[in-house]
């Protein structure tokens, strides 16, 4: 279906679908089977569903009012724009539309009277990829230059136009660097997240753009500037099982480019960014009128970091496209509100741009405002600490002050600290008092389970460096607007002391679950064997992040038994049946052990009963169950957490977890292979192999890599796991070691020496 702007998708109903072709109405770009084509306008209305752009109609094309239509406007009825014009004719004359998607359990949108989840969002029925119905013969020729440059190639009608670009590079031997889009008359198609204008490239396919013979489009991208093509569509062959991208004929290399050229050509483009930040950085630079000499810098920092973050929300080119948009405006307008604006950026967000613009304003004789000297000239004073006796949330409070000046501000970072620790609220204050009031109303409402203290500003670094790293993605806008000045003034803290963190072992936790045990007398209605389960996975889960096995708290309870539980452990109905109890019993013995107050396991007995009560909901989500399946031959044998996260990071390498597309109404159970080797094959086709690689080996190699790591006990798995525990999160393993699996032949020397060298952590990256 060629690209068009209202939110409505043409049908052809079966009947009507045999008509067209009688009529000659379709061509060779068009499935000749109904289901083929019916499948292909489900999944061109799931792509176009995931803009976010609102709901999607379905039109019923009929042939006689199709012919009536084009007869009347004097258009040809076999052409794709007229069946679009004829479409936009039947939505105004109101015609009956079906809205997409349905409810599951009503009929289908195609008209079959069939279920809709039993019809076209079936999964065996998606699953079926029939061959692209044409093969698209294009002469691609590159213009502006003395020497012809041309290339005849044949490529798959429904290829997606980001992976048209990727075959156009490879024809004329280009790297596949740099910006790139598609243009008609009508439209222009650009690089997925390029921010850009247009269509994203990988939502719409060849034959969008290239329909009928003799279409023409432009195809412009940047290697080394910006070159454009013109391609035209001179024939249509059949497609079938055979149908790939071939290069047919040509002749000419590309232009050699000296090197000066290439970086002018660089330059230009930055250039060309500047400018086109330059209007809206102007606006932003308005607002420094009102930062005169004795501005206070505080004010100012405060300002800046707002700026900063809003404009990496709502701009495109972010907070490079504003410190190149402050280049463009020094040159423009070297005025003192300009010079204001460009010094305080430069104050957060230190570069070449804004270094240069700094310069430019020197040169016209701009003179930077008196405080410009003072912005982040602060010392650190003093520092807090607050913690709830539980361990789940913890706070800390550092001031500052300007130098020479006794006043104080301070930066207040809260921190949750299950299930790893991470920054939940930032604030930041010129009042000490108020941001001591925070901490003060939180210790005056937790029903004394709240430690207040004073630290040294060494501790305060220690705790503040790590966790910076760390933001959570819900935290507040506000929050977040303070990070850029919170982290320069983290900077300024002394050396963090030296800690050594205390480790609990396997037999630290083994010990806790005989204590318990031992302590606890029979439980109503809860067998021996389930008591002991729940003692195991309590104390099991700390082996996660080390911490004490009698570790209580009702955020670290709701995680263990929201979350930790439910994606790893397949319960017994006994076991389900015996959580409430055994679970007070051992948080009432854990509180003794940590010395808690009786307020504290009241506390903690409501929050059980909370997680009860909801429990089985978080058990029985699919995306759960799911990944219970990662760990279920081994869960009988072990509930440490330690073995149970290590195995779980390596078995989701080898198996990635199931894109939400492959949630279907019945879940992919990955404990059986023959669906693991299901959802490898859909990770093969997201990768998007180039035209030359070979799928078969691909296939082979990525499914042997991944038998390997599942099963735990292979050289690679072991290797693979030691470097997981070290290395920050990578989604790009899988696709490497398949990699070098394909180009050295996985089991051999060079196989292996290769892997080794990929699974080498460098020190400066550990996680």
């Amino acid at each position: 279906m060629p690209i068009t702007a209202v939110r409505q998708m043409a049908y052809f109903p079966p009947s009507a679908y045999e008509q067209a072709w009688e009529r000659g109405l379709l061509d060779a770009t068009n499935y000749r089977d109904h289901a083929d084509y019916r499948r292909e306008i489900q999944q061109q209305l799931q792509a176009l569903s995931t803009d976010g752009r609102g709901p999607i109609r379905i039109v019923a094309l009929d042939v006689p009012g199709l012919l009536a239509y084009a007869e009347q406007t004097g258009q040809d009825p076999t052409s794709r724009q007229t069946r679009l014009g004829f479409v936009g004719w039947l939505g105004e004359q109101g015609a009956d539309t079906v809205a997409w998607p349905p409810e599951r359990n009503a009929g289908c949108w195609c008209g079959s009277g069939r279920k809709y989840k039993r019809c076209c969002a079936a999964p065996s029925f998606l699953a079926v990829e029939p061959a692209d119905p044409a093969s698209l013969v294009l002469t691609v020729e590159l213009d502006g230059v003395a020497q012809r440059v041309w290339r005849r190639v044949a490529i798959p009608s429904n290829t997606p136009l980001d992976r048209a670009h990727r075959m156009l590079q490879e024809a004329f031997e280009l790297p596949g660097e740099g910006s790139y889009a598609f243009r008609t008359d009508e439209y222009t198609i650009v690089a997925p997240g390029s921010g850009q204008r247009g269509v994203p490239a990988d939502g719409e396919r060849l034959v969008s753009i290239a329909t009928e013979l003799g279409d023409q489009f432009d195809y412009y991208h940047g290697h080394g500037r910006r070159w454009r093509h013109t391609a035209t569509l001179d024939e249509i062959r059949p497609g079938g099982p055979g149908n790939t991208f071939t290069v047919l004929a040509g002749d000419g290399s590309w232009p050699a480019e000296p090197v000066a050229d290439q970086v002018k050509q660089a330059m230009d483009g930055l250039m060309e960014l500047a400018e086109a930040s330059a209007d809206v950085v102007e606006a932003e630079a308005e607002g420094f009128r009102e930062f005169g000499d004795r501005a206070d810098p505080f004010d100012v920092e405060i300002h800046t970091s707002q700026l900063l973050t809003r404009f990496d929300q709502t701009q495109p080119s972010g907070s490079f496209g504003l410190a190149m948009g402050a280049l463009s405006i020094a040159n423009r307008r070297p005025k003192p509100h300009v010079a204001a604006f460009v010094a305080a950026v430069n104050h957060l967000m230190p570069g070449l741009a804004t270094g240069k613009a700094l310069t430019d304003l020197a040169r016209h004789g701009v003179p930077l405002p008196a405080w410009a000297e003072r912005l982040g000239k602060v010392d650190p004073r003093r520092a807090w600490r607050y913690r709830d006796a539980f361990g789940d949330q913890e706070a800390v409070l550092v001031t500052f002050g300007y130098v020479g000046d006794a006043a104080e501000h301070g930066i207040l970072v809260e921190v949750a600290t299950c299930p790893t620790p991470a920054v939940s609220m930032v604030h930041l204050s010129r009042s000490v008092d108020a941001l001591r009031e925070v901490l003060e109303k939180s210790a005056a409402t937790a029903a004394g389970r709240v430690i207040l203290e004073e630290t040294t500003l060494a501790w305060a670094s220690g705790a503040l460096a790590g966790v910076l790293r760390r933001v959570n993605p819900d935290l507040p806008a506000e929050s977040r607007a303070w990070l850029p000045i919170v982290a320069q003034r983290v900077d300024l803290l002394p050396q963090p002391e030296p800690v050594e963190p205390a480790r609990h072992t396997r037999a630290d936790r083994a010990a806790a679950v005989d204590g318990f045990l031992a302590a606890t007398a029979p439980l109503p209605g809860v067998d021996g064997d389930v008591l002991r389960f729940w003692a195991q996975v309590l104390a099991g889960s700390t082996g996660t992040d080390g911490s004490a096995p009698t570790r209580i708290g009702p955020v670290w309870l709701g995680h263990v038994l929201g979350e930790h539980v439910p994606r790893t452990f397949e319960l017994t109905p006994a076991q389900r049946a015996g959580l409430g109890a055994a679970v007070t019993a051992w948080a009432g013995w854990a509180a003794e052990q940590q010395g808690l107050p009786a307020a504290a396991v009241e506390v903690l007995t409501a929050r059980i009963a909370e997680i009860d009560e909801a429990f089985d909901r978080a058990y029985a989500d699919p995306e759960r169950a799911a990944a219970r399946g990662y760990l279920s031959d081994i869960t009988p044998t072990t509930t440490d957490g330690e073995d149970l996260r290590r195995a779980f990071a390596l078995r989701t390498t080898a198996v990635p977890v199931a894109r939400p597309g492959q949630l279907t109404e019945q879940p992919l159970r990955v404990s059986d292979p023959a669906d693991r080797h299901r959802i490898l094959a859909a990770e093969l086709e997201a990768w998007e192999l180039a035209p030359s690689q070979s799928v078969a080996a691909w296939s082979a190699a990525l499914t042997a890599i991944s038998d390997q790591l599942w099963h735990l006990e292979s050289d690679l798995a072991r290797e693979t796991m030691d470097y997981l525990d070290r290395a920050a999160p990578d989604d790009d393993l899988l696709g490497d070691l398949t990699e070098l699996a394909v180009e050295h032949g996985l089991g051999t020397t060079r196989f292996h020496a290769a892997a080794r060298d990929r699974l080498t952590v460098d020190p400066e990256d550990e996680y």
